[in-house]
């Protein structure tokens, strides 16, 4: 929503100039991200576009042909911005697998490079062991490690104290890393998300963490 409307980022950059924003739902139904951009009031400024046949399945971005359709319509409304949620679930490819998820990244790089959009692509985590720290790197993410290699910046939300979650940047090639803040969510009496807000994140609110193996392998040692 920043992003379309042009609204100040939670840290307090300048603005830009608004304009539509392309959603790409490949993990649930587009008539359920239609309506949480309605109840976000910003049905107006997001496209969610359909790329399956009949307008219910799922876009497979391995594809020539979805690929064409979401170059071109990037192209035709001079989109500032493009989600995909998840990567995972937006094509057909073994995504542990380089050789197979390189050319999908390629062609997002390529998209973000000839259109001048920004291009973010949700991808989940991959299941802890038991007792492992919830403290989030590069390397829980899901699939192939090239995925993160990809990215110009990587950002997660972690489980934070009471109903707060963590809002931190674990990669940015643009510049140094950002400070993290806590993010609640509000929602309405049908569970829709109406806002989002950001709060100063200090490191005395944070609930314990568990260590990692490595972790209390190394205090095992010194100790």
């Amino acid at each position: 929503r920043r992003i379309a409307t042009s609204s100040l980022w939670p840290g307090g950059e300048t603005k830009r100039e608004p304009g539509p924003f392309i959603w790409v739902e490949a993990e649930g139904s587009h008539q359920v991200a239609a309506a949480r951009a309605k109840s976000m009031g910003i049905e107006k400024q997001v496209l969610v576009l359909e790329l399956g046949v009949d307008g219910l399945g799922q876009p497979d971005l391995s594809t020539e042909a979805h690929q064409k359709r979401l170059l071109e319509m990037t192209r035709d409304v001079k989109a500032i911005g493009v989600g995909i949620d998840s990567f995972g679930g937006s094509h057909s490819k073994a995504e542990g697998r380089i050789e197979q998820v390189r050319p999908v990244l390629d062609y997002l790089a390529q998209l973000a490079r000839d259109t001048m959009t920004g291009v973010a692509t949700p991808q989940h985590l991959r299941k802890p062991a038991p007792g492992e720290s919830v403290e989030l790197t590069l390397y829980d993410v899901r699939g192939s490690t090239g995925i993160t290699g990809w990215a110009r910046s990587v950002i997660v939300l972690e489980q934070g104290p009471e109903n707060k979650m963590i809002f931190r940047q674990l990669k940015n090639n643009h510049g140094p890393l950002q400070a993290p803040m806590f993010t609640t969510v509000q929602y309405d009496q049908e569970g829709l998300p109406t806002e989002v807000q950001y709060d100063t994140y200090t490191e005395e609110s944070e609930v314990p963490r568990p260590k990692r193996k490595t972790r209390q392998c190394i205090d095992w040692l010194e100790s």
